[in-house]
């Protein structure tokens, strides 16, 4: 009876181990440098959508299921002037005897200027039992608008346009006056009467060279 008592609880517990397949909990976070905004993130476990205007992190709940692993989809919809340099993921508080690693972790959309959609997808296998934080790190970009005055009467680096800088970025400005033409000044975000300066990219920027 003892014997049939024991082989019991045993076998229960390896069939409780093999229906258990995993169990995760799961954070994401939001990093931004050079400002703050609100970006909303969709997941297809626990909130499908959701804000975090500030930075920090939302529990999303745990996912477990029974005999194998899952994939967790989250994304996060990146706003105009901004760019996600990175995804990255931490694993903590890990089940002892569990697996404490992830099947694949595939990222896309980092370094595309917003509006984009950066995403991260992570397969967890059999067995897995923790927490994982997925941090989305985001930067503040802005624009510079190149011109000259007159049209026509010379070039610059950068070219006359519309350019796009990480934020904190020193843009070295250059102004080449055309055949006939001598260069004066620059006017809007830069001064001076040298052909040669630069702006710090800490907020959308005009310079026109004269």
């Amino acid at each position: 009876l003892v014997l049939g008592i024991l082989i019991a609880i045993v076998l229960s517990g390896v069939f409780a181990q093999v229906a258990f397949g995993c169990h995760v909990h799961l954070y994401v976070k939001k990093v931004t440098v050079g400002g703050n905004d609100s970006f909303t993130f969709t997941s297809d476990h626990g909130d499908s959508s959701f804000d975090l205007s500030n930075d920090g992190s939302k529990y999303l709940g745990s996912h477990s299921t029974t005999g194998g692993g899952f994939t967790w989809e989250v994304s996060e919809i990146v706003p105009a002037g901004w760019v996600c340099t990175d995804i990255t993921y931490q694993i903590t508080n890990t089940h002892t005897g569990e697996v404490d690693g992830i099947t694949s972790f595939v990222k896309s959309g980092v370094g595309d200027e917003g509006p984009s959609t950066a995403e991260a997808t992570i397969t967890f296998p059999k067995d897995a039992w923790f927490d994982i934080t997925v941090t989305f790190t985001n930067k503040r970009q802005y624009t510079l608008t190149m011109a000259v005055s007159p049209t026509g009467g010379g070039t610059t680096t950068p070219s006359v346009g519309t350019h796009t800088y990480d934020v904190g970025t020193v843009v070295d400005l250059t102004a080449t006056p055309a055949t006939g033409y001598r260069f004066d000044d620059w006017t809007g975000d830069a001064t001076g009467t040298s052909p040669t300066t630069s702006v710090t990219m800490d907020a959308n920027k005009t310079v026109t060279a004269n």
